[in-house]
């Protein structure tokens, strides 16, 4: 009699109805995921550079989880919780954290450098643009493993190698339509993130020319002037 009564009861049970997927819904799940890729793009290149492998593995881990979270029906709730967990970890728990551990350090403006990168940096602003001088369009590149400029002139539109030696042509680079390198013979461009971990070295680089020499302004840009400040060892 028992099993009867159970058994009625269970085929008495409505079927539970399917979540409907709003077009809202659909959006901010795409948005998310749009968002969680962008971030794992842009991070992933200079983590690699700097070896943190640790914080790679943590950025990969997240964005993984974001991405399963997101293309599963399950986990309701944790799909509207997540954003807002991760928002407040990094802007929120993460500087608290650093500021509290930087407090127990001798960090501050005379332990962030060495000599030689304060005498560059100094170098590096005392330059004026000279009169008349171009302003290349900037493109940062490797070639066997080296930092090159490869400069394009406004004027002309050559594309040039600028090394510690001096500006030599290059031959068959493509420019896009933004006017910095894309792709050239010979040398690796580097993306933006690559670039921006390489932020120092591309400052203190110095292409001799006959009327100065050309130092970058910025990432994108590159500027031919004469310092007016030189360190003198003595």
């Amino acid at each position: 009699m028992a099993l009867d009564v159970r058994e009625s009861a269970v085929a008495g049970q409505a079927p539970r109805p399917r979540r409907e997927m709003t077009t809202a819904f659909v959006v901010s799940r795409i948005a998310v995921l749009a968002v969680a890729a962008a971030i794992l793009l842009y991070a992933v290149p200079p983590l690699v550079a700097a070896g943190s492998w640790v914080s790679l593995a943590l950025v990969c881990a997240v964005s993984a989880l974001i991405c399963y979270l997101y293309l599963t029906r399950r986990f309701i709730p944790a799909k509207y919780l997540i954003p807002g967990t991760v928002f407040l970890i990094a802007f929120q728990v993460f500087p608290v954290l650093y500021t509290v551990s930087t407090a127990f350090t001798n960090f501050g403006d005379g332990h962030r450098g060495d000599k030689q990168a304060a005498v560059t940096a100094i170098e590096t602003g005392s330059v004026r643009q000279a009169p008349g001088s171009p302003e290349y369009t900037l493109t940062a590149a490797l070639r066997d493993g080296n930092l090159v400029f490869l400069l394009v002139d406004p004027r002309t539109k050559q594309v040039q190698a600028g090394t510690g030696q001096g500006l030599a042509p290059v031959t068959g680079a493509q420019v896009g339509i933004t006017g910095k390198v894309v792709r050239a013979p010979g040398f690796t461009v580097l993306k933006t993130p690559e670039a921006a971990a390489r932020a120092q070295e591309i400052s203190a680089l110095s292409v001799p020319t006959r009327g100065g020499l050309i130092k970058a302004n910025g990432l994108s840009r590159a500027v031919e002037g004469r310092a007016a400040l030189a360190y003198d060892a003595a």
